[in-house]
């Protein structure tokens, strides 16, 4: 893990930590009340963000950024905080280095943590968190010195801060920045002599972007 990345989590524990021993959540002021239902308190949402790559080398190839679209669920608990899971995905095609070959990327992370909530004003509350990922990666590639389809899955991991803003008991809004660490190892991953061995990739970056949701 690089120095950018345990100072990124490093600040997030940190503010974290803060915040859970802030003033308790007030949810008098909010728009919405807090019920102690096992069922009370799940949300889903629909999610689009502009997705910028950390790497200077799939900006090269696939360009600065791109649409990525999200679902998450998430349940809360023990107050101010929230459990979520979320899946997300993006298909992108560009050139390879060199040769200018045709390639197509597609990664879909499934993500999963916890979140704190604090209530900033009436009907907005703001948040940070952080959880695990789990992302499946597909490459094509239109060259004949690599495999054409190559698939690979591994954990990473996710970083968030954002905004909800209450319109009614139900339906909210959200404004966030998630960062996703997600990289892999191609090396050793060719059989044949004939194939030049593939670079590793960096698919690590953030996210900004805004969803809409609906409280059960």
């Amino acid at each position: 893990m690089g120095t950018f990345m345990k100072l990124f989590f490093s600040s997030l524990l940190m503010a974290l930590a803060l915040f859970s021993t802030s003033n308790g959540y007030a949810w008098d002021d909010c728009c919405c009340e807090c019920e102690s239902s096992l069922l009370s308190d799940i949300r889903v949402e629909a999610r689009v963000a502009y997705y910028r790559p950390s790497s200077k080398k799939v900006k090269e190839i696939y360009g600065n950024g791109w649409a990525d679209y999200q679902v998450e669920l998430s349940k809360g608990f023990c107050d101010n905080w929230r459990a979520f899971v979320g899946v997300s995905g993006f298909s992108k095609s560009g050139r390879s280095l060199g040769e200018h070959d045709k390639t197509t990327l597609r990664l879909i992370p499934l993500t999963f943590g916890v979140k704190y909530v604090y209530n900033y004003a009436p009907c907005v509350d703001i948040y940070i968190g952080g959880g695990a990922a789990y992302s499946w990666l597909r490459i094509k590639d239109h060259s004949s010195y690599v495999h054409e389809h190559v698939k690979k899955s591994r954990f990473g991991g996710i970083a968030q801060i954002g905004a909800y803003y209450y319109f009614n008991e139900c339906l909210f809004a959200d404004v966030f920045i998630d960062y996703l660490f997600q990289k892999y190892d191609f090396s050793n991953s060719h059989s044949y002599s004939r194939y030049v061995e593939r670079h590793d990739v960096n698919l690590s970056g953030f996210k900004v972007g805004a969803g809409l949701g609906y409280r059960f």
